[in-house]
């Protein structure tokens, strides 16, 4: 009897997620896009330390149509889609150049803070406050950077 109950709800999970998945337009670009966040890329180690996107975030990479790059580029200067866009955009157009660099901020004895570096843009994440973080400025430092460089590309974004 347990063993037919576990059964019957698995069965109603999976029916349930596979209901919410198709109002979901999994395969829009406008989609992946509007999820993009600091949530979006996270750090992972294993000998070294790698940026690595989520999966959603990775389904943009090998795209570079010119569709997909204008729409990137109109959200880079939301501060928190920034470092993600920007990291799509590298790995799509400058594969051999993501370097992560990280660098701590101590106040006394305690870390308060690291200075992240990826491929010419810089963020902070605060450690009191557990968030991230990016100055105006290298937004707008890095949006120039992509926007002339693709527009030499794509001629005209």
């Amino acid at each position: 009897m347990k063993k037919i109950l576990v059964i019957i709800i698995t069965m109603l999970m999976c029916k349930a997620n596979i209901a919410f998945a198709q109002k979901i337009p999994r395969d829009s670009v406008d989609y992946y896009i509007k999820t993009l966040s600091w949530e979006s890329l996270y750090l992972k180690t294993n000998y070294v330390t790698a940026l690595v996107l989520c999966r959603d975030a990775e389904r943009l990479v090998p795209a570079g149509e010119k569709k997909i790059v204008r729409a990137l580029l109109s959200q880079i200067s939301n501060e928190s889609k920034t470092v993600a866009i920007h990291m799509i955009l590298s790995k799509t157009f400058e594969p051999e150049s993501g370097v992560i660099g990280g660098e701590y901020v101590y106040r006394h004895d305690s870390v308060v803070g690291i200075n992240y570096t990826y491929n010419r843009l810089k963020w902070r994440y605060d450690v009191v406050d557990k968030k991230y973080s990016i100055a105006p400025g290298d937004v707008q430092r890095i949006e120039r950077y992509w926007k002339k460089k693709l527009n030499k590309k794509y001629s005209k974004l």
